[in-house]
């Protein structure tokens, strides 16, 4: 099971270690939004292992564009009541929000990157522009085209993935209210850069879904662009939640539960 599919990021990433060629199993790609940074990919790989993809309205409306067979796409909306299964596993869409970071805080950020980062060259700017059409901008992404995944193994074990910072939703809020609690929350860091702002986000996850282990997610940028801290959000959790396990790895190395031990 992949969630996104965002693996041929071009020569401006660090390298990931593998190519999206070098997949050559998954049984379902888990798509949280359609921008390029989290689908661009996804065709590809569905095509050679014949995964099944599930994402909003507006990310499959980009994958019908990618030669992709309708009999591999599932749609979500998150609006209630849509559980899929997957061998012994379930898969619940929630409708989540992305991230809007304040616009004076990035702008200020991006005006720092913009005088001190080295520019892309005529290849890079073809490579990113290549990368980023097999992804969408509709600005209705926020509102509409967010899912947050809620993954139940056969064993009862939770795991909630929610692959963009913004602020939690009443649908979330539903779903919480009814399941209580995760095992493990994969959770954006929100794309606000300073950590009284990333830190607030983080707490509001921690909050809702009650995890024993948190691993953030989407905290990564472009060797020319500027990774968001993680420290100050571990710390505020575990001030908030004591015993609470943190994990933040590198790309390619492996975190192994087991999944029969979880909490009650």
């Amino acid at each position: 099971m992949l969630l996104d599919a965002y693996f041929d990021r071009g020569s401006m990433f660090a390298p990931l270690g593998f190519k999206a060629a070098d997949v050559k199993k998954a049984n379902v790609i888990l798509i949280g939004h359609g921008h390029h940074d989290h689908m661009s990919d996804a065709a590809s790989v569905a095509i050679r292992t014949g995964a099944a993809v599930v994402g909003a309205p507006l990310t499959v409306a980009k994958l019908q564009t990618q030669n992709l067979d309708a009999k591999q796409i599932r749609t979500v909306t998150g609006k209630g009541g849509e559980v899929l299964k997957f061998g012994k596993f379930e898969v619940e869409a929630i409708l989540g929000r992305h991230g809007q970071p304040p616009a004076n805080v990035t702008k200020a950020f991006n005006q720092a990157l913009q005088s001190t980062a080295t520019p892309l060259t005529p290849e890079q700017t073809a490579e990113e522009a290549v990368i980023r059409s097999r992804g969408t901008s509709d600005p209705r992404i926020v509102t509409e085209g967010t899912i947050t995944y809620l993954i139940t193994l056969d064993d009862g074990f939770r795991i909630i993935y929610r692959d963009s910072g913004g602020a939690i939703t009443e649908y979330e809020k539903a779903a919480m209210q009814r399941i209580g609690r995760v095992d493990i929350a994969i959770a954006a860091v929100a794309a606000d850069f300073l950590p009284s702002l990333t830190v607030e986000q983080g707490l509001e996850y921690l909050r809702l879904y009650k995890p024993d282990v948190y691993i953030p997610a989407h905290y990564d940028a472009p060797l020319n662009g500027l990774w968001r801290t993680t420290e100050p959000i571990f710390q505020a959790m575990k001030d908030d939640k004591p015993g609470l396990i943190t994990y933040s790895r590198l790309y390619r190395e492996p975190v192994c539960f087991d999944t029969t031990k979880k909490s009650k």
